[in-house]
């Protein structure tokens, strides 16, 4: 999760989307810019929950009803020596999963 926020602010881009994707049985983490997305990393299926808990726990939030949409700001700060802060959205999917967008 660092690397892709800090990767995203230096590149300029002003959202990440974190997404399963079924098909593929693997979630990508993408870069977005002006309805324009860049795709940073493919993630193996193991390690995609971790990022959608590492990201709950860097906003705090309770585990809790994945059925919701969330929205937490986050210190950056705290957690990488990039001074910014992030608001970060978690959004079920119709396939009983869930998603998340950083904002830069």
């Amino acid at each position: 999760i660092n690397d892709a926020v800090i990767n995203a602010f230096k590149g300029g881009f002003s959202d990440i989307d974190i997404e399963y994707l079924p098909d593929r049985q693997c979630t990508t983490i993408e870069f977005r810019m002006d309805r324009r997305s860049v795709t940073h990393r493919m993630v193996p299926l193991h390690i995609s929950k971790n990022i959608l808990s590492r990201l709950r726990v860097m906003a705090r939030l309770q585990p809790g009803p994945y059925h919701k949409p969330r929205i937490r700001r986050i210190q950056f700060g705290e957690y990488a020596p990039l001074d910014i802060e992030v608001a970060v959205a978690f959004m079920p999917t119709n396939r009983g999963m869930e998603k998340a967008q950083i904002h830069l």
